[in-house]
């Protein structure tokens, strides 16, 4: 007779450790969905050294007799397979009472002992907290709220069946307020059969995490991408004692690769920092990096990976015109863009000297232009300024994306011009709309700019 449609697994199997010949690799309890009365509960067993009975027990741990069926044992992998199925009344399941099956020295239970997932939660600020725990059986528990390390008095309500095998429970208990206001921790602690399940968090106070993306000057001079994870938090020594940890593609990081800095302090709140380094090619992969920490018993984490856009983007550097009064110090301005931008690195180079940054570096809120300012002397803009770019499709990133201008070389009227993409030859509508519209964007933009620029030096 097959039985296989007509029951279902409880678990995965117990897994027990070899104390002789006659101990089974596994026994997985199984049960008939409970809608009939009678109805049939059972047990499996793999690994035996020979052909050995089931035996049955009630919570009490009295033996069983009626009702017994006993399978034939089946020859597998040179070990043997071993069924058996005993006959229980509906309200006996029901009734908080457990079946016990034994093969050898081994044994399961019906319904399995499951451990209560504990979760301590706020019902209302500064008034009330509560500890929850779900999906446990048998029902016999206990349970203590603490408050700042000592035992509080709560109101319990005892535990409910959830479905046939599993129960939850619960405690409410009223805070004291100017303990909570002391940012104090609370502590939920559930005994369940030889289990002591603990579960402590702090509801008050700052405490966040935050990723900061890399940097154009180290993925320019360095080519290393440094990404730098903060905790900030209200309390100093709840900060200090926060360890920050690190994910490169889901896997841990090698401690080589992560620095860490003192906690520092802004105003009320304490800052830790650490910061993760990685090569330029490993962060224009694409792969995410991830940073974390536990508060209590939660884990807070925070995750960041280079933003694709389209393939295509254009370089355009803004000059001032033949007829601009003569300054001291002359803006220039760099802009990128594409239909859809992903992440972008601009750096400036003026002559034949190293990458500098820009004085301000902004973007437009719809994810389509990037600029870059950079002020320069007379004498520097008599020779060749450089704006280049790094982006997130680049297949070269040695090879950065670069467009030029000085006073001996007159700008086009849209602008000097280079496409991102190397094997494109020309712009495509959308950028060359793009480009003629930045045009009065920052022209406009420089009106502005050189009237301030000009009004300074003369006050000088």
């Amino acid at each position: 007779m097959d039985h296989s449609d007509a029951f279902d697994y409880w678990g995965k199997g117990t897994q027990v450790t070899v104390e002789g010949k006659e101990m089974p690799l596994s026994i997985f309890p199984v049960t008939e969905c409970p809608s009939g009365n009678p109805f049939q509960i059972g047990c499996m067993s793999t690994g035996l050294q020979r052909d050995l009975p089931f035996e049955w027990f009630d919570s009490n741990n009295v033996k069983l007799t009626s009702g017994v069926v006993q399978f034939p044992a089946t020859l597998r992998d040179e070990a043997y397979a071993k069924m058996s199925f005993i006959t229980v009344k509906k309200e006996d399941f029901n009734n908080d009472n457990y079946f016990k099956c034994k093969v050898g020295n081994g044994s399961a239970t019906i319904p399995e002992t499951k451990t209560p997932t504990v979760n301590l939660v706020k019902v209302s600020e500064g008034e009330s907290v509560m500890c929850v725990a779900e999906n446990f059986f048998p029902k016999d528990f206990t349970i203590k709220l603490k408050e700042d390390g000592l035992e509080a008095s709560s109101q319990d309500w005892p535990a409910t069946r959830k479905s046939p095998a599993l129960y939850s429970a619960g405690s409410l208990l009223k805070v004291n307020k100017t303990l909570w206001d002391k940012n104090v921790k609370y502590s939920c602690e559930i005994k369940h059969g030889t289990e002591v399940i603990t579960k402590t968090r702090s509801f008050t106070g700052t405490f966040t995490v935050t990723i900061h993306r890399p940097v154009a000057k180290d993925l320019f001079i360095y080519k290393k991408a440094k990404i730098q994870c903060d905790i900030t938090g209200g309390n100093k020594m709840e900060v200090e004692g926060a360890q920050l940890s690190w994910k490169f593609q889901g896997k841990p990081v090698n401690a080589t690769h992560i620095t860490s800095d003192e906690v520092k302090q802004t105003e009320e709140l304490y800052i830790k920092t650490s910061t993760l380094t990685l090569d330029d090619s490993d962060w224009f992969s694409g792969a995410e990096v991830e940073c974390f920490t536990k508060r209590d018993q939660d884990t807070i984490s925070k995750k960041a990976s280079i933003k694709h856009g389209d393939e295509s983007c254009s370089v355009q550097i803004y000059t001032p015109n033949d007829n601009v009064p003569s300054v001291e110090k002359i803006p220039l301005v760099c802009q990128v863009n594409s239909s859809s931008l992903g992440d972008v690195y601009i750096m400036w180079k003026k002559s034949d000297g190293s990458f500098v940054e820009g004085t301000i570096t902004a973007a437009d809120s719809g994810g389509k232009f990037v600029f870059s300012f950079l002020t320069v002397t007379s004498e520097e803009y008599n020779n060749v300024i450089t704006c280049a770019v790094k982006h997130a499709n680049m297949k070269n990133l040695n090879s950065p994306k670069m467009a030029t201008a000085s006073k001996k070389e007159p700008s086009a009227p849209d602008g000097l011009y280079v496409n991102c993409d190397k094997d494109s030859s020309g712009e495509d509508d959308y950028n060359s709309l793009w480009s003629t519209a930045s045009s009065f964007i920052f022209l406009f933009l420089f009106t502005i700019i050189y009237s301030t620029v000009l009004s300074l030096s003369k006050m000088k």
